[in-house]
């Protein structure tokens, strides 16, 4: 996976690579939360926020499972804090092609859900990284959440031009049960 999501609906042509979550320091320097592969890559793009706020990243480096950046115009404390909690895209554009089996999070957003005898049960609703993996968020059609681990064993169908993925029912995760 190159990107995550939070349940926020976004356009196909911008792709969310990281999320401010602190401020670092007195200067201005903030910590990122980066959703890409390879951390320091946002570092090679143009950035702008979810309030459509373009940002000039300076500098940046990784510090444990955090990016610390310095970006350009922000060079106090109180300037920073202003931008925590905001998220940070990029133009589809801007982004190399996927590899084979290789997804953008938003790719998989609201695509069909379908089980192994190709019933429609649902849609993806949300793409989630919590450092074990990447799960996907399934809406089923009765409107309950079930979640389910994005492998190639759980999900050995990802058909995008298509507009659906097929997954192996039996590997659900069942937040209804699961929270009784």
């Amino acid at each position: 996976m190159k990107d995550s999501n939070t349940n926020k609906t976004l356009s196909k042509d911008k792709v969310l690579l990281a999320q401010i979550v602190a401020t670092k320091g007195l200067i201005g320097e903030l910590k990122l939360k980066s959703f890409t592969e390879n951390p320091l890559s946002l570092l090679e793009f143009e950035i702008f926020t979810d309030t459509n706020l373009s940002l000039k990243i300076l500098s940046g480096y990784v510090q444990g499972n955090l990016v610390i950046v310095k970006i350009k115009g922000i060079d106090t404390i109180e300037q920073a804090k202003n931008l925590v909690g905001l998220q940070l895209f990029t133009n589809r554009e801007n982004l190399p092609k996927e590899a084979e089996e290789e997804f953008y999070y938003v790719d998989l957003i609201g695509l069909s859900v379908l089980d192994s005898h190709g019933e429609k049960i649902g849609k993806v609703a949300a793409v989630n990284n919590y450092g074990a993996g990447d799960f996907l968020e399934i809406k089923k059609l009765d409107g309950t959440i079930e979640t389910i681990m994005f492998t190639k064993e759980n999900v050995p169908t990802v058909a995008i031009e298509e507009g659906y993925i097929a997954i192996n029912k039996i590997n659900y995760i069942d937040l209804e049960e699961n929270n009784s």
